[in-house]
């Protein structure tokens, strides 16, 4: 243990902390909440609105989509930040992929060359799918976090001298974290990776030990501190509910073509996510690189077991979208700079680093710059891929800096040198998604931020706000306030005690006969460049004869 590289000391490890940061951190505000993003931070306002920490819920209704774990985390980076924003609801995404790149690191430098190293910990972080989901307030960069850790702190305390224990509790803890933020694939893949791994080196033995059963205690204890009470508010339906949600639209379309199709389609799918680094996965064909000893052997035989296992599980289900196997992408950016280790060190293999790496993106530098620069000069849309002119200016000028920088030193045998062409490839392509790419996200994505903090001032203040049907999540979350939710308008009809409603009013508006004002109407679609069809039309209802029996918001979804 005391013979191990101390990470903290080394150049590699803290220039690849710093540029993860950079990326994911300085484009944090440009683009408003999108997708799902809204109904994560909602969530979050709504359990510190309430104080119930248990029941995630949405409109003051039990949210039966996801447990609250990465819910917390955006409660917590609010309260930090003093409000709900962008910042706030993708702050946990960012401080995860930051932690996640770290551990890559400090991970592969227990087997790799510090060279060797900073290419998985490059590749973590600027793999196209990472790029992507890497900043956005969803689940998947945290839920890569605690799942990737589950197996990683594993494995490294397996190889230390700290007591068998310990290893198994610190890896089923995570994974009971993971269970915490997603579902049932967090154990899936912990328990199938690590148990690949075992029953391929013979040590099947120790799954029937009192270490491993301590571990299982420790997941069961974490997950229920939270799943008991939760069962107690609402019950078995919603708990079950709440359990296989995520696993039950997986199966959703059982259908043998929309199968066979996943099949071809999957891998050509993961394939692309992890560009451009995945490339140099192609010199494990060559036999003396995958002719593997000691050490090295057995660490890239637990990352293979690992990104098996993630593989197989989202392979064989029809419904998997290629985001499910990002838990896994640590263990990939791990055996992707096992690669280059091994390319480094065979002469005879030395050309295939060039051609598997460096003469990709050169020919993705000269693409992507005479594009951006084109399209910015001939005058296109920011949808085709026109940027602003200083931007486009710097871009071309980086693209001929990258360029320079590859092709002078990437065949040279000093690791140095290498190192500098790998950061070079690293942040054009970062460059490139969060310069140009989320260029083109923001000249066409809309806020309604503005939008609805203006119609809320038309609200008398201290009134409350209800929909009838549940209104869009992301108009929710910019209102700022629970909206508590009636299921139709008989129900809310039935209750005199509110004035101002909101519904949302698009193809499926709910139905409200009732008579009323409109006090105004936001679009909800994202994209400002389209005919916008989903508005929500707030309302004030005109005085009459009210039911003399008060009603309730629906039952729970």
């Amino acid at each position: 243990m005391d013979g191990r590289p101390r990470c903290y000391r080394e150049w590699e490890f803290w220039i690849s902390v710093a540029l993860t940061a950079i990326i994911f951190v300085s484009r944090i505000n440009d683009i408003p909440l999108h997708g799902e993003e809204t109904r994560r931070g909602l969530i979050a306002h709504e359990m510190v609105e309430t104080g119930d920490w248990i029941v995630p819920r949405q409109q003051g209704l039990p949210a039966l989509f996801r447990p609250p774990l990465h819910n917390w985390a955006i409660a917590l980076a609010a309260w930090l930040h003093g409000r709900y924003d962008e910042f706030a609801v993708r702050l946990p995404s960012v401080a995860a992929i930051v932690l996640v790149v770290g551990i890559v690191y400090c991970f592969g430098r227990r087997f790799l060359s510090r060279l060797a190293a900073l290419a998985a910990a490059l590749c973590m972080a600027t793999m196209l799918h990472v790029l992507q989901y890497g900043w956005l307030g969803e689940t998947e960069a945290f839920y890569v976090l605690v799942v990737s850790g589950s197996m990683l702190a594993w494995r490294m305390l397996d190889t230390s001298d700290r007591p068998k224990w310990m290893a198994w509790c610190a890896g089923y803890a995570l994974a009971a974290a993971g269970m915490l933020t997603k579902g049932p694939q967090s154990p899936m893949l912990f328990v199938g990776g690590v148990g690949l791994f075992l029953l391929i080196e013979r040590r099947w033995r120790e799954l029937f030990t009192w270490q491993h059963a301590a571990g299982i205690a420790t997941f069961v204890g974490l997950y229920a501190a939270w799943a008991v009470p939760f069962y107690l508010r609402v019950g078995p339906e919603c708990s079950w509910a709440m359990l296989t949600a995520d696993v039950n639209a997986r199966f959703a379309d059982k259908g043998p073509w929309n199968f066979f199709r996943h099949l071809l389609l999957y891998p050509v799918e993961i394939a692309l996510c992890i560009l451009p680094w995945g490339l140099l996965l192609l010199a494990f064909a060559r036999r003396s690189v995958r002719s593997l000893e000691g050490m090295v052997r057995t660490e890239a035989l637990f990352l293979a077991c690992c990104v098996l296992i993630g593989f197989a599980s989202c392979w064989v289900v029809p419904g998997a979208r290629n985001r499910y196997f990002a838990p896994v992408h640590p263990c990939l950016a791990l055996l992707v700079g096992l690669a280059v280790d091994r390319l480094a060190v065979e002469h005879a293999a030395r050309q295939l680093f060039w051609r598997l790496l460096f003469l990709p993106a050169l020919v993705f530098i000269a693409v992507m710059s005479t594009w951006a620069v084109g399209a910015t000069l001939l005058g296109y849309s920011a949808k085709v891929g026109s940027q602003p002119p200083l931007f486009a200016a710097c871009y071309g000028a980086a693209a001929l800096l990258a360029a320079a920088m590859i092709w002078r030193v990437a065949k040279s045998d000093d690791s140095l040198r290498r190192g500098v062409a790998m950061l070079a490839v690293a942040m054009f392509f970062a460059l490139t998604y969060t310069g140009g790419i989320i260029n083109t996200f923001a000249a066409v994505r809309r806020s309604m931020a503005d939008e609805v903090a203006q119609l809320r001032n038309k609200i008398p203040a201290g009134t409350c706000l209800v929909s009838i049907g549940e209104v869009v999540h992301n108009f929710a979350f910019y209102y700022g306030a629970t909206i508590p939710e009636f299921i139709d308008e008989a129900s809310a009809m039935n209750d005199p005690d509110w004035t101002y409603f909101c519904i949302n009013d698009g193809p499926q508006r709910a139905k409200c006969d009732f008579p009323y004002t409109v006090v105004g109407r936001v679009p909800c679609d994202p994209n400002s460049d389209i005919d916008t069809r989903y508005y929500v039309l707030v309302g004030r209802r005109e005085p009459h004869e009210f039911a003399s029996k008060a009603g309730q918001a629906r039952s729970p979804r």
